[in-house]
This record gives structure tokens, C-alpha cells and sequence, in this order.
């Protein structure tokens, strides 16, 4: 049954729709009428109401220029970085720059598959000549490379650029043509190559095959060789051929020296064939191993005779004794030098 709502005891009879309506009506009015009449006299200081009625609001105009911020979304579209040089490895792709500490790659490269990497240090080139046209067995090619091989590493683990230089840099060279027309002995022609496929490639250092760095990563002259920068031509003492530095206008002035040269034809190498104030001699070679034939006799008889009988076999073994040289010497000094040093 209802429930029947009292007040004071009495009995609370329902109120009619209709009637509930009204009075709900009745005190909407009043109070709307209240708050009209009433409002403006009850604020002391201030604008009226009737100033609300004419007031417009100011719509913010954007700026001619936009903000070039990365938080603003309507700022110029940005194009991506160029593509570097050796800048990928596969489906891996990376740019060097010095912004590398960015959080995130993709904010910098424009590009989620592509990786912003610190800038390497630049390596100086160091050359040696290898005479492909040359013919030999099969046996012998391999020996010669994998020690070609050895030299490369060995350079590479120490901050250089191995490059190995061939018959067709020497024919780049201005001067190809003038010692083609010379009348000189294959040696002597094969030793002025080296130095004609060396001045096509410009400032550097040209070395033999068999001449290996031997020196801590920190030794004066590895230091100086790294610098790229020769001020002068030199060559090394009791070295002979192994080692020369240079810029490409000093061996320039001595190709054209060996060149002009009368007595070319009686030289034995380049050195014979320009005068003796063209190098300047550098008596500090610690940290320089050359495996000449005149050395390899004197220390290493058994594998001398292994090159002269055998050849091949000979300069194989050759090849495991100057890497066990190199792994030897490296580890007391820089433990991971010796694993760099195959890692090329």
C-alpha cells in the first residue's frame, strides 16, 4: 500500500500535478526577477550589466612567421640529411654527426631505420705497391695475398688506411709514358712504378709489404705518421725502400729528379736515382719491424731457406711468424689490439 507522509503528526495530503507545476513556476519567476532587479544595485564598483551586451572577444590571430620549435606541429616540413659515403652495411644505414647524443635517432635523420653515429677520426692512407701483371702459380698468388692480408690489419689496428696500389694507379701518373720511353732494367722500372702509382694518390706514405707497425699505439712516430701531415720527403735509416712519408709536390720534384737523371740506367732503386739531399734520413725506427730478405736471413735462416727453395711454402711461414709477432708484441700493451687486429 502507499506510504502515507505526515508532518507534526498530521496527515501530508498529495499535491495535484498541476498545482505542483504551478508553484514551481511561481518561484522560477521570483527568482529570476530577484536576481535582475537586484544585481546591479548590490555591486558597489565595477561595470554595469548592460556593458556585457556590446563586449566581444578577441579571436588570437597566428604569427606571419611560425615558431620553428619541434613542439610547434605547423612549422616547415624539414628534408632528411644527405646520404653519407659508406654509410650502410647491408639493410643497416647510418649518419656521422656530432648531434649523436640526440635520445632519439629518428628525430634528427628523419628516418626510423636509420642510425645517428659520432663522427670517426679520419685515417691517413698508407700504400703499398703489388704487381698483379706479374705472372705467378696459383700456390704463390695465395701466399701473397694472405700476407698482403696481415699487412693490412696490422696498419688498420694501428689508426691507418691501408691501400694497396697496382700497375693501374702507376698509369694514372703524368710521367707513365716518360719512363715507359726509358731504357731501364724491369726492376729498376717496377721500383719507379711504386713511386709513380704512389704520386697519383697524392700525400701519404708508401711502404713495403713486408714492413709492419711494432710500436705501442702511443710511440712518437706512429704518432707522427697518424698526423697525416709531412712537412718534408722522408725515408727511414737501415731501412732502404720499407718506409717513405711525404707530401705529393716533394714526390713529385723526385720523379721528375729520378727522371732527369743521365745516369738513370746504372741505378740500382729510386733512392740511387736522385741525390742524397732529397730525403731527409730519420734514424728512430723502434717502432718499425722490417722483414727483408737481408733480415729474415740473418734471424730466421731455416724460413730463408724455405723462401728460396720453396717459395710459396717459404713466405707462408713467413706470414704465421709475423703474425705471431704481432699478436705477441700487441697483448701486454693493449689487450684488445691483438683481437682488432683480425677483426679487419
Amino acid at each position: 500500500m502507499p506510504v502515507q507522509h505526515t508532518l507534526f503528526g498530521r496527515p501530508i495530503k498529495p499535491m495535484h500535478p498541476r498545482k505542483l507545476a504551478i508553484l514551481l513556476g511561481s518561484v522560477a519567476i521570483f527568482a529570476v526577477l530577484t536576481l535582475v532587479f537586484t544585481l546591479p544595485q548590490s555591486i558597489p564598483t565595477g561595470p554595469s550589466l548592460n556593458s556585457f551586451a556590446h563586449h566581444r572577444i578577441a579571436i588570437p590571430k597566428l604569427p606571419s612567421t611560425l615558431s620553428p620549435s619541434i613542439l610547434n606541429p605547423f612549422r616547415q616540413v624539414a628534408h632528411a640529411p644527405p646520404v653519407q659515403k659508406n654509410s650502410t652495411s647491408g639493410e643497416a644505414s647510418w649518419y656521422s654527426n656530432w648531434s649523436w647524443l640526440t635520445p632519439f635517432s629518428s628525430s634528427f635523420t628523419l628516418d626510423e631505420n636509420r642510425s645517428i653515429l659520432p663522427p670517426l677520426r679520419e685515417r691517413p692512407p698508407i700504400y703499398t705497391y703489388y704487381d698483379y701483371t706479374m705472372k705467378k702459380d696459383e700456390e704463390m698468388r695465395n701466399a701473397e695475398n694472405a700476407l698482403l692480408l696481415t699487412w693490412r690489419r696490422a696498419w688498420w689496428a694501428q689508426g691507418f688506411k691501408p691501400v694497396i696500389l697496382s700497375p693501374s694507379e702507376a698509369m694514372r701518373s703524368p710521367f707513365y709514358t716518360e719512363l715507359q720511353m726509358k731504357n731501364v732494367e724491369d726492376p729498376l722500372k717496377n721500383a719507379i712504378s711504386r713511386w709513380l702509382a704512389w704520386e697519383s694518390m697524392g700525400t701519404g706514405i708508401l711502404c713495403e709489404t713486408l714492413l709492419f707497425p711494432m710500436g705501442d699505439h702511443s710511440d712518437p712516430l706512429l704518432s707522427y705518421l697518424r698526423r697525416g701531415e709531412y712537412p718534408v720527403l722522408t725515408r727511414f735509416d737501415n731501412l732502404g725502400r720499407g718506409l717513405f712519408a711525404g707530401s705529393k709536390i716533394d714526390i713529385t720534384a723526385a720523379i721528375k729528379q729520378a727522371l732527369a737523371n743521365p745516369g738513370l740506367k746504372n741505378a740500382k732503386d729510386f733512392i740511387s736515382a736522385v741525390e742524397p739531399e732529397t730525403f731527409e734520413i730519420d734514424p728512430k725506427h723502434d717502432s718499425l719491424a722490417y722483414y727483408s730478405r737481408a733480415t729474415v736471413k740473418e734471424k730466421y735462416s731455416k724460413i730463408a731457406d724455405e723462401v728460396n727453395e720453396g717459395g710459396a711454402k717459404g713466405l707462408a711461414t713467413l706470414n704465421k711468424l709475423i703474425a705471431a709477432h704481432l699478436v705477441c708484441f700487441y697483448r701486454p700493451y693493449i689487450p684488445t689490439l691483438s683481437s682488432a687486429i683480425w677483426s679487419y
